[in-house]
């Protein structure tokens, strides 16, 4: 009984300062947990599933806690040459209390979209 109270006690205050893990908003949310590349292939997945619906992804992943960040006409590639479409970034970063966390983009372009994923260390 003195550990079931203890545990209670532990769960109340841990999220009540914050700190206990909450549920995910939605898909995306959730499947920003795992291995890195195991992340990556969800996100470009869910990238994959919402061709032609750009304003219901931009909605689920403001919704999961990205960010909308800047539209890029015609970035250049590495070799520096101009590239021939436009792009709309997305990113979420997020911190735990002890500064580690996850940092994910989505890149949605004209032609070919994609995703990265990766985990901060403090």
């Amino acid at each position: 009984m003195t550990i079931f109270r203890f545990s209670t006690l532990v769960a109340l205050v841990l999220t009540g300062c914050g700190l206990s893990p909450k549920e995910p908003a939605n898909e995306i949310e959730a499947a920003l947990t795992g291995e890195v590349s195991t992340v990556i292939a969800r996100l470009e997945a869910f990238v994959a599933e919402y061709t032609g619906r750009e304003s219901e992804l931009e909605a689920k992943l403001v919704e999961a806690g990205f960010e909308k960040e800047e539209f890029v006409a015609k970035p250049q590639t590495l070799d520096g040459e101009p590239d021939k479409r436009n792009c709309q970034f997305y990113r979420r970063a997020r911190k735990d209390w002890l500064g580690m966390g996850s940092s994910a983009i989505v890149w949605l372009c004209e032609e070919g979209s994609g995703a990265n994923f990766g985990y901060i260390a403090p």
